[in-house]
């Protein structure tokens, strides 16, 4: 269900700011960061990515009918090219904004960080989604 995706999402990303923090090294913990990124979690990643998902096993298994590798293959591709930028982007502008800086600066900062971001993304996430 959407409501347990979204607490997942909020645990997972709570967790890994965390974690993150401690081995940065930094000298002191920025809870607001944290809270900034749990609710992005709870209130986007969680039911955006359950519905996301689930349109995609349908699209791809039930209406194209692309089963076995080659669904996993079209569905990686997919997943990649349509979801995860807008994504990337939407998750820089909001941490920024809701961060501090004015919308023009966060767009700025997005879209700055989005390719060199989607270049290591692109690199990692299919061999861990296949």
């Amino acid at each position: 269900p959407v409501v347990t995706k979204a607490l997942t999402s909020f645990t997972l990303f709570t967790l890994g700011d965390i974690t993150a923090q401690l081995l940065d090294g930094r000298k002191s913990f920025d809870f607001s960061r944290t809270l900034r990124m749990s609710l992005y979690a709870l209130c986007f990643i969680g039911p955006v990515s359950h519905l996301w998902y689930n349109k995609l096993e349908a699209l791809v298994a039930k209406q194209l009918k692309v089963q076995g590798p080659k669904g996993v293959v079209m569905k990686i591709a997919l997943d990649q090219l349509l979801y995860t930028p807008p994504t990337i982007a939407l998750f820089f502008t909001y941490m920024s904004f809701s961060g501090g800086a004015d919308l023009r600066s966060a767009l700025d900062s997005a879209q700055r960080k989005l390719l060199p971001t989607l270049k290591v993304n692109w690199v990692w996430w299919p061999l861990v989604h296949s």
